[in-house]
């Protein structure tokens, strides 16, 4: 786990303390193999004063949390001020696990385990069903976007399966952006 820091303070120094990241990495190890691997980023945006400031500071950093911004701040008219004062936001970024271990309750549980242990008083976890193998190789009108669709359909249904999320609203929900609120909020 990294210490926290401000989400675009380098960029825009007046952003500083706006929204502070703290990013989680995990090996799922084995015996002495590693079989599993987890990103997770924990986001506490309340230093920001609106959802226009929190989308404003995450769009300085990288695209992927432009985009996450914009999916929550849809989802939810006042984030800032009714949803994150409950806890910070959990994005289940990333997870592999070898093939042969994907079968079972070994993802389910270790996943869950870590959410609750790196934050058991989240407001909100999000997550993108992406399929991994597919990085940076499909191409629209490809053949392979089709196959890609069935892969991250199935990857929504899973995950709606193992962790209760729900898909966001409109087009980010068709995108494969999922939710779900902690129990601080349920």
């Amino acid at each position: 786990m990294r210490r926290p820091y401000s989400v675009g303070e380098f960029d825009d120094p007046s952003c500083k303390d706006f929204v502070h990241k703290t990013e989680i990495f995990a090996w799922l190890v084995l015996g002495r193999k590693r079989i599993g691997a987890f990103q997770l980023n924990k986001f506490d945006p309340n230093g920001c004063g609106s959802n226009e400031d929190f989308m404003t500071v995450m769009d300085l950093a990288e695209a992927y949390e432009a985009t996450l911004s914009g999916a929550l701040c849809r989802q939810f008219a006042n984030l800032i001020d009714e949803v994150t004062l409950a806890g910070p936001i959990v994005d289940f970024r990333r997870a592999w696990i070898m093939p042969r271990f994907a079968n079972g309750d070994l993802f389910r549980l270790t996943s869950r385990t870590l959410v609750e242990k790196v934050s058991p008083h989240y407001s909100i976890m999000v997550m993108k069903a992406f399929p991994l193998e597919y990085e940076g190789e499909v191409l629209e009108g490809s053949e392979l976007e089709t196959a890609f669709k069935h892969r991250a359909r199935a990857m929504m249904r899973y995950y709606q399966r193992i962790f209760g999320v729900r898909p966001f609203d409109g087009e980010y929900g068709d995108d494969g952006w999922l939710w779900r609120e902690g129990e601080t909020l349920a």
